[in-house]
């Protein structure tokens, strides 16, 4: 039998060992309600290194320059490029009502100016390109009568202001999707970034297979970017919608394999 001085010692090491359980418990209980599970690494790598960028800064496109005042906004480079040459080759802006949705700084909306677009719409994902675009729009002095800008999370936010008006429409689509409730956690200072990577709850691309019919004018485009990553997804919603799809510009834009691509989605 124990003594009983070593049954208090044993019902102290009890006690400590259960204290140590809950502890552990709690732990672990609180992060799994802080931790955000289903986070891309590549987006995340390209996130962090935005988040590293010294701003303000300059970029270009198409010859034309931008200022980035922050560094919580997507940068524009190599697939902004893509999209605003061959709207301009194709002469896709001329007399045409123009739409874009972005997390970025609206460039092809602001090149559009240059080519004789009669209307221009920017559709900005957050709050951080917003503020980017106005700051752009100030610094090279370009007219509001005609360019107009609106704050949404999808295209419900251009109805019914824009119901069948819009010559073409041009979407970004975001590399994958994230759960709204996985969204909520993510840091204050990543949420521009992670709006321009991420489709929260799958928005944005539901929003244009479904509400971007309904903004097209008679003849109207609608235009979406995609990557060799990106695509699956895109066809198993165009499938769900009973939309085709058209590949009509492909680069390899990074040299990494990743297939970028220009699509134009119709209803079927």
């Amino acid at each position: 039998m124990l003594s009983d001085k070593n049954f208090i010692f044993y019902k102290l090491r009890l006690r400590l060992f259960f204290i140590v359980i809950m502890i552990n418990f709690t732990a672990n209980a609180m992060l799994k309600d802080t931790r955000v599970s289903h986070l891309d690494p590549k987006a995340e790598y390209y996130i962090n290194k935005g988040l590293a960028h010294k701003a303000p800064y300059q970029v270009e496109v198409l010859g034309n320059s931008f200022t980035i005042p922050t560094n919580k906004v997507y940068k524009p480079g190599k697939l902004e490029e893509m999209v605003a040459k061959y709207l301009v080759e194709e002469e896709l802006l001329a007399g045409k009502t123009f739409a874009e949705i972005t997390g970025s700084c609206f460039t092809e909306g602001m090149i559009a100016t240059k080519y004789g677009a009669k209307e221009i719409i920017g559709l900005l994902i957050s709050d951080e390109a917003y503020n980017c675009v106005n700051s752009n729009i100030k610094l090279k002095n370009i007219s509001t009568d005609f360019i107009k800008l609106v704050k949404g999370d999808d295209l419900k936010a251009l109805l019914p202001s824009y119901e069948h008006k819009i010559d073409v429409l041009v979407g970004r689509i975001p590399w994958q999707s994230l759960a709204l409730s996985e969204f909520e956690k993510i840091p204050t200072e990543r949420i521009g970034l992670t709006k321009a990577f991420y489709d929260i709850d799958d928005k944005i691309i539901n929003s244009i297979f479904s509400v971007g019919p309904q903004l097209l004018a008679p003849g109207g485009k609608l235009i979406i970017t995609s990557s060799t990553k990106t695509l699956p997804r895109i066809q198993k919603l165009a499938a769900e919608y009973k939309f085709s799809y058209l590949i009509l510009k492909t680069e390899n834009l990074h040299n990494d394999g990743n297939m970028h691509y220009l699509l134009q989605l119709t209803k079927k």
